[in-house]
Formats: structure tokens, sequence, C-alpha cells
């Protein structure tokens, strides 16, 4: 997993906890900028998307 990833992923941590109540604190108090939960949203479709579509290459291969 690079860097920026893993940021990503922590990024929509951050997120989830805040979204869920489990940080109570405003976004801008819980460091949450909506332009990098969109980002990392993004990024993180990427990546799954990816590894579907080798998931179903490999399959389709066998």
């Amino acid at each position: 997993m690079t860097a920026l990833l893993h940021t990503q992923i922590q990024t929509l941590r951050k997120y989830q906890a805040w979204r869920t109540g489990e940080d109570e604190r405003t976004m801008d108090e819980a460091g949450i900028v909506p332009r990098e939960i969109t980002a990392a949203l993004n990024a993180v479709i990427e990546v799954a998307e990816h590894h579907l579509r080798d998931a179903t290459k490999k399959e389709s291969q066998t």
C-alpha cells in the first residue's frame, strides 16, 4: 500500500468516525475536509475496481 493510499484510508476512517457519531466534534474541529473525502473515495474506488478487474481477468484465464 502506498503512503498516499494509506493517508486516504485514514481520511475515510476519520470521516466515518465523525459520520457515525463516534467523533462528536464538528467537521472543522475533526479536521475533515470535504474535498479530501472526495479524493479519498475516488482513490479507494479506483483501487477496488483495479482489483476486481484483475480478479475477473484471472478467472477468465482458468
